[in-house]
């Protein structure tokens, strides 16, 4: 009787070790599968938000190449009253996919709210064009006959204007991401590009398109660059 009683107790520990390794590899595996869960969310995440940085330059990419190419068809047409940097300073919004006012440009800001906006009809990212012209004066003799008559101004002058500096500041804008609204984004679009005055002094009073957007939690890029306009007269 003593040897089956020891061997009950046996059987019975056996099992119980038996619970635990099973608990333990469920333990494990359920870290494991934890694990390889959330690596999957971080590579998610990262997949997205690499494609959403190319998206977004290729997007202002585009505001910049194209009011190059439509300036190049005719220089002297796109600085003039009714071309595409007819203004000392105005805001354009690329509008490849509907009529636009020039060669897919629409004048004014852009409207998240608006499906006329956005570069396709997919509606995923709107781009804002803000361009800035500014004449490059040149003092000439004043006793020389070889005064030369300012574009900006009536009659002739001893200051000459033959160069233009003409800069552009492509945004590129995804509402869906983000925390700022279509209203936020909308009332961004309609600050300034920089923050400069008109004679080139900086004014840290301005809130720009780019702190605007920065405050309000919006997913955007710009792209700023400068381009100097030769006239020949």
């Amino acid at each position: 009787m003593t040897t089956a009683l020891t061997q009950k107790t046996v059987h019975r520990r056996q099992r119980g070790a038996a619970l635990i390794a099973v608990l333990v590899i469920l333990v494990i595996i359920t870290i494991l599968g934890v694990t390889a869960m959330r690596m999957g969310i971080t590579s998610l995440a990262l997949a997205t938000n690499s494609q959403v940085v190319q998206v977004l330059f290729q997007s202002a990419d585009t505001g910049t190449t194209e009011a190059i190419k439509t300036f190049n068809q005719d220089p002297d047409v796109a600085i003039s009253n009714k071309g595409i940097f007819g203004n000392t300073k105005s805001a354009l919004c690329v509008t490849p996919v509907v009529g636009a006012t020039f060669t897919n440009f629409t004048q004014g800001t852009c409207n998240p709210d608006s499906s006329d906006s956005y570069l396709s009809q997919r509606k995923i990212t709107l781009t804002q064009l803000n361009y800035r012209v500014d004449p490059v004066v040149k003092e000439l003799d004043v006793g020389s006959s070889n005064k030369q008559k300012s574009l900006t101004e009536e009659g002739y002058s001893d200051k000459a204007v033959d160069d233009y500096s003409l800069k552009l500041y492509s945004t590129a804008v995804i509402p869906s991401f983000g925390s700022a609204s279509t209203s936020d984004i909308k009332t961004c679009l309609s600050k300034e590009p920089d923050d400069f005055d008109s004679n080139g002094d900086y004014d840290k009073t301005v809130e720009t398109i780019t702190d605007c957007l920065t405050n309000a939690g919006s997913v955007f890029t710009t792209h700023a660059s400068e381009y100097k306009i030769k006239r020949n007269f």
